[in-house]
């Protein structure tokens, strides 16, 4: 980390896959407008926004390809207007399967264009940070940040702390001027693999040997060993939370967060419930006015949809509320990584 640095910027991770148009999609990058999907013609969010519930489930939007309602279309996009802001940055994936990424900075925000197109008409009005891609395989990228950018999801924010230095000492240090920043290290890429499979086999002993009431202690156990964090209850509060905690700054002991709730689950396969999004939801309402924040840590395999389920639950809590609210998933892998680590 640069000397003088003292906070680091905000990232997320966008999976921006216009299919055909991946030139058209890096070149308006480039030129500062990055576009997103789920946005056929009709689509802008300010409009949606301010329209009821009732309407935007009225309004389907679409073409001969695909349809989805304005309840649907402002549930995946919404984000863009509520969560991004002016300065944060972006890490972009234009193609699939990921093997370079985009470096993009938001200035002006949430844009819409007058001449539509049949998708890709949300656009991030801002900056490139590099006018080239990162090569993802490249010696200069570690796996831990491999493993930040490989997520599941449309969308996410970035929260490992090494992942998020490194992206910044990406743009601090121009890595992309490097000659070398394309060659890659077999050394490297079987770490990855190697840590992939310990990763892999440490949920399946987590998922099989916690079970239950099991889980929440297993989760307990590993949370009270994580620098900052104070555990405050555990148990099944009959409010939507297992546990609470404290956040602190693990320099001053300065409290950031408190009163945290936090759900666990262990699920096995694909998460097809809306159970973790409900008990988040009444632990929020729950929880004293003050809390805005709410964890979910989860065993399972979870899919797009999931993520989406969980943005809409979120935005309704928020809208019911009149307050920021937001729900934070630790999944299956990130909680293995913590319990390897400490």
């Amino acid at each position: 980390m640069l000397l003088g640095r003292t906070k680091m910027f905000r990232w997320f991770k966008l999976c921006c896959f216009n299919e055909g148009r991946e030139e058209w999609m890096k070149q308006e990058l480039l030129e500062g407008r990055l576009h997103f999907g789920w946005s056929p013609p009709g689509s802008d969010l300010r409009r949606l926004g301010v329209m009821s519930w009732e309407n935007r489930d009225k309004l389907v939007l679409g073409n001969e390809e695909w349809t989805a309602t304005g309840s649907e279309i402002f549930r995946t996009g919404q984000f863009l207007l509520n969560r991004i802001a002016s300065a944060d940055r972006i890490a972009v994936q234009l193609a699939q399967p990921l093997r370079e990424f985009y470096l993009f900075e938001v200035i002006e925000g949430y844009d819409y264009p007058s001449n539509e197109q049949s998708d890709f008409n949300h656009i991030l009005r801002g900056r490139p940070l590099a006018p080239s891609a990162i090569t993802y395989f490249s010696k200069y990228v570690t796996n831990e940040l491999r493993h930040a950018l490989s997520k599941r999801g449309k969308y996410y924010q970035i929260y490992p702390e090494g992942a998020l230095r490194e992206l910044d000492e990406i743009v601090d240090n121009r890595l992309w001027t490097k000659d070398d920043l394309k060659d890659e290290t077999s050394q490297s890429i079987e770490m990855m693999k190697l840590q992939d499979a310990v990763i892999d086999r440490t949920v399946t002993l987590i998922r099989q040997k916690w079970q239950s009431k099991y889980f929440e202690q297993f989760v307990a156990d590993v949370l009270k060993n994580l620098p900052g964090i104070e555990l405050k209850a555990r148990g099944d509060s009959g409010y939507g939370w297992d546990l609470t905690i404290t956040i602190r700054d693990v320099l001053t002991g300065e409290v950031f967060l408190d009163d945290i709730p936090i759900q666990c689950k262990n699920y096995d396969g694909i998460v097809l419930t809306n159970k973790p999004f409900e008990d988040l939801e009444r632990s929020i309402k729950n929880s004293q006015k003050h809390v805005r924040t709410a964890y979910l840590v989860i065993i399972g395999d979870l899919t797009e949809k999931f993520y989406h389920s969980l943005e809409a639950f979120e935005t309704r809590v928020r809208t019911e509320l009149e307050r920021e609210i937001e729900f934070r998933v630790i999944d299956q892998r990130q909680l293995a990584r913590l319990y390897l680590r400490f």
